[in-house]
């Protein structure tokens, strides 16, 4: 439901329902799917389920009645993965590597070809991931960054060597 409007000077607010049939509706008494057959909107008093007047004894709000309770350890279990997964869709779309989100990126067009094209972004991300643990881990068992190798080359074409930077001397005096 979203808020059709701000609360009233006696705490009822309204809300909106979807259009029926763009969401499925579950019956929390048997878990079972229903058919959704709902009004456009629905107006809510502030303090509803709450077992007592309002300001008296604890309130039930609505983000209470959900499946899991709010903030409870199902909850934050649930919510966690929800992250994990937001996390993955941003590295698959985010313009440094993969760049999913970039339609004009991809020169085919239809369900099939932006099938492939997901799926591999996704492999690509997962090489990128692990190859970078590999490399961390390679670092913090050595006790030392790893470097890559040098662009510039001599003119034999193998690597320029890398030279240790040295303390600056005392000056004179």
């Amino acid at each position: 439901m979203k808020p059709k409007s701000r609360p009233d000077k006696d705490g009822f607010q309204r809300f909106i329902y979807p259009t029926p049939g763009t969401y499925m509706a579950i019956d929390r008494a048997n878990g079972k799917r229903v058919k959704p057959q709902t009004p456009a909107s629905i107006t809510i008093p502030q303090d509803a389920g709450a077992p007592a007047a309002r300001n008296q004894g604890p309130r039930l709000e609505l983000k209470h009645l959900q499946k899991f309770a709010f903030k409870s350890p199902e909850h934050r279990k649930y919510f966690g993965m929800r992250s994990l997964v937001e996390s993955a869709y941003k590295t698959l779309k985010s313009k440094n590597f993969e760049d999913l989100a970039n339609v004009s990126k991809r020169s085919g067009h239809g369900y099939a070809f932006n099938y492939l094209a997901a799926t591999l972004a996704a492999v690509s991300s997962n090489l990128r991931k692990i190859f970078d643990f590999f490399v961390e881990t390679a670092e913090r068992d050595s006790g030392e960054n790893l470097s890559r190798e040098r662009r510039r080359k001599e003119a034999a074409g193998t690597p320029l060597t890398r030279h240790i930077a040295l303390p600056a001397l005392a000056p004179p005096q």
